[in-house]
C-alpha cells in the first residue's frame, strides 16, 4: 500500500515538481519506511516551495534531534515557532533540544508547552509527563 502511494506521489511529481504537498507526502512515507535522508530531502523540497508550514519545520526538527543534530533541530523547531507560536510539538521538540544544552531554556519551553498544550485536547496525555519532568529539572 505505502509503495503504491509513493509511486503515485512520484508520478504527480513527474507532471508537477513543483506540487509542494507531494513532497510534504513523499516525506511522511519515506519516513514510515525509515528512509530518513529521503524524507529529509523531501520536507527541504516542501520548504523551498512552502515555507508556512509549523508541522513540517517541527517534524523536521525532531528528524534532526533524533539524529543528535541538535544545532539543525534548535533552527528548524525555531523556525516553526516563528510561523506558529502556540504550536505544542514545536515546544515540546524545543523543549527537548534544550535539554540537552542548556537546562534554563529546557525549562522555560516546557513551561510554555504547558501553556499552549492545555487547551490541545490531543496533548492531554502528554502534559502530565511533562509536569513531572519540569519538576525533576527544577530541582
Amino acid at each position: 500500500m505505502i509503495k503504491l502511494a509513493r509511486d503515485e506521489f512520484q508520478k504527480a511529481l513527474d507532471v508537477d515538481p513543483g506540487y509542494a504537498k507531494v513532497h510534504r507526502n513523499l516525506g511522511f512515507i519515506y519516513l514510515q519506511q525509515g528512509l530518513v535522508s529521503e524524507a529529509i530531502k523531501e520536507f527541504k523540497r516542501f520548504i523551498a516551495i512552502d515555507d508556512s508550514s509549523a508541522f513540517v519545520r517541527a517534524t523536521l526538527g525532531n528528524i534532526y534531534l533524533g539524529k543528535g543534530e541538535i544545532r539543525e533541530a534548535e533552527k528548524e523547531l525555531i523556525r516553526a515557532l516563528e510561523i506558529d507560536p502556540r504550536y505544542p510539538k514545536a515546544h515540546f521538540y524545543l523543549a527537548s533540544v534544550y535539554e540537552r544544552v542548556d537546562q534554563e531554556k529546557a525549562i522555560q519551553q516546557w513551561r510554555r508547552y504547558l501553556e499552549v498544550a492545555s487547551d490541545q485536547p490531543g496533548e492531554a496525555s502528554i502534559i502530565h509527563s511533562v509536569r513531572k519532568r519540569l519538576k525533576q529539572l527544577e530541582r
